[in-house]
């Protein structure tokens, strides 16, 4: 085997190697997010979504009460499986609230999320739906 190859070869394996360690939480997440006010207190909501989770986040720049609730659909093992997870965070005189929803399964196929969003702040109150494809 000639010295060419042999640098083929190694470099193959290196590169291979690479993809094999590379954790799934590496590829690029997709997002969504919305604003508004709850009378005189900024809001915020964003979801995003992962290879194998999706997180949801409700925000306000006063101390509200915060919630968000967020879906998670992903499919695993037989095409055409499709499974959700819920996950939900409420939080009282705070400035957010997060909470993650992931797949029961090791490498799941994200598919989508959804989350809905409230902050209450005296007698206002601010709603927010977000929802993302991977």
């Amino acid at each position: 085997m000639n010295e060419k190859t042999k640098k083929r070869m190694t470099l193959g394996a290196l590169v291979l190697s690479a993809i094999l360690v590379l954790p799934t939480g590496a590829f690029a997440a997709k997002s969504d997010s919305k604003s508004g006010t709850a009378g005189d207190v900024s809001t915020s909501a964003t979801l995003s979504i992962h290879s194998d989770y999706a997180s949801g986040t409700t925000s306000a720049s006063d101390r509200a009460y915060c919630k968000v609730d967020v879906v998670y659909k992903y499919s695993w093992g037989l095409k055409g499986s499709v499974y959700k997870a819920e996950a939900s965070d409420t939080a009282a005189y705070s400035t957010s609230a997060s909470a993650n929803a992931s797949s029961d399964w090791v490498n799941p196929q994200s598919l989508s999320a959804t989350a809905a969003h409230l902050v209450g702040y005296g007698s206002n109150s601010w709603t927010a739906s977000t929802s993302v494809t991977y």
